[in-house]
């Protein structure tokens, strides 16, 4: 739990203009953040068929990335409880700016493995920098409220850079998708600083302050509990922690690389490719209410709702498997819908799990550690799947993704009686 030496010099924001402009301000900031992270995979495919790069090449960068976004996490959560968000987050936008800047220059394939690392660990300072500003700046509904709805600008993030990296594609060139990137995050960066500036400004009169910050979802620690890796082994969470490694692996790993399967099976070229993955994305949210329905509705058990998300998972890409080269809809429509329900199960064990931690105090933890082994996943598939396809084709690699899914799918449900005790549901 943050205490109180973690907080800003401001207390809680009472205005509601301020509240507003807080949450927008971080909302647009996050969701414009994503063109310069997720704008080298959406043109990637691109790259790959200028020769810039080859496919193992192509996927070191990813995995680069992947790795140092989640080391990253780890770190700047750390250092966001002690240091200024303001700041913080200003340090990573300039550096991404900086290092999007580098990419559109067309650099050797080494140094964009090592640009694009960089760029990952400061893209890594932005979340946290919200995190503590939303559970500490605003009350405890006021928080609660403005962290659901700033996860809207994730897809929308998402969907806005494939969706321009495919206009800019054929307007223009892969280069250009960095320069564009790095000029919308110096856009955003001068809103963040003028606008919360103006909110220090605004609320720096109000002595309030309160005594330990508002942490969303947390509960404080019982008088007595288990110690934490007897509790986690009984309730299944190392199980269910390797399932997220596998989830990241088929979230990330295989949106990555869907461009470049579309535009190699489907004989599409990469702007058609980049702007038909730019629509997974909003699939995902439909992902997410099916898993939240079925959770709640149907299953009432997180690790059985995931594993019956990976086994839909299974199935789609058995589906690929067979029509991948003889009817381009129907891949569409597998690839679709085994990456959408992978945002399920991103949802089930990385938000809805670690809420079950609250009651031990340990839910920034759980939700910590998840989310660095779902980018640890990520980062691995990215290079992985780029070599496989390479060198065995896409046949083999897509009977990869199949067996990841079988497995996330055997861990969840071998997870479920451990994890409805832990619950008290038995």
């Amino acid at each position: 739990m943050l205490t109180k030496s973690s907080q800003s010099p401001y207390g809680i924001i009472k205005n509601s203009k301020h509240i507003s402009l807080l949450f927008w301000v971080c909302w647009l900031t996050y969701a414009v953040a994503y063109l310069g992270r997720l704008n080298y995979v959406a043109v990637m495919a691109e790259v790959i068929a200028t020769g810039h790069l080859s496919l193992p090449q192509a996927g070191l960068v990813v995995t680069t990335t992947f790795a140092s976004y989640g080391v990253g996490q780890l770190i700047n959560g750390f250092l966001g409880d002690r240091v200024n968000s303001k700041y913080m987050m200003l340090v990573g936008l300039i550096v991404s700016i900086m290092a999007n800047l580098a990419m559109g220059t067309s650099p050797p394939p080494m140094t964009m493995v090592v640009v694009w690392g960089i760029n990952g660990f400061a893209q890594a300072m932005m979340w946290p920098a919200i995190v503590k500003l939303l559970s500490t700046k605003l009350s405890k509904d006021h928080g609660a409220k403005a962290m659901i709805n700033i996860s809207t600008s994730v897809p929308v993030g998402i969907f806005t850079t494939y969706a321009m990296s495919a206009f800019v594609l054929a307007a223009f060139s892969w280069q250009m998708v960095f320069f564009l990137a790095a000029v919308a995050m110096a856009t955003v960066a001068m809103l963040w600083f003028f606008g919360m500036t103006t909110i220090e400004k605004g609320t720096k009169d109000d002595r309030h302050q309160i005594a330990e910050c508002t942490v969303v979802n947390e509960a404080p620690p019982t008088s007595y509990s288990p110690p934490f890796l007897q509790m986690a082994f009984l309730s299944g969470l190392p199980l269910m922690t390797l399932a997220v490694v596998l989830q990241g692996m088929l979230r990330d790993g295989v949106t990555s690389w869907m461009p470049v399967l579309i535009s190699d099976q489907a004989s599409l070229g990469s702007e058609a490719a980049v702007l038909i993955t730019s629509g997974v994305p909003l699939m995902g949210i439909l992902g997410v209410y099916t898993a939240n329905y079925l959770n709640k509705r149907i299953l009432k058990n997180e690790a059985l709702t995931a594993g019956t998300l990976f086994l839909v998972s299974t199935i789609a890409l058995l589906v690929l498997s067979l029509i991948r080269t003889s009817s381009t809809l129907m891949m569409l429509v597998a690839l679709i819908v085994a990456i959408a329900v992978m945002h399920g199960v991103n949802t089930m064990l990385i938000s809805m799990v670690p809420l079950h931690f609250a009651k031990v105090g340990k839910s920034a933890t759980v939700t910590g550690a998840m989310n660095a082994f779902t980018y640890l996943g990520s980062g691995i598939s990215a290079f992985v799947f780029g070599t496989m396809a390479a060198t065995h084709g896409w046949g083999m690699t897509i009977l990869s993704w199949i067996l990841i899914a079988f497995s996330g799918m055997g861990l969840c449900f071998v997870s479920v009686k451990g994890w409805r005790r832990f619950k008290g549901d038995e």
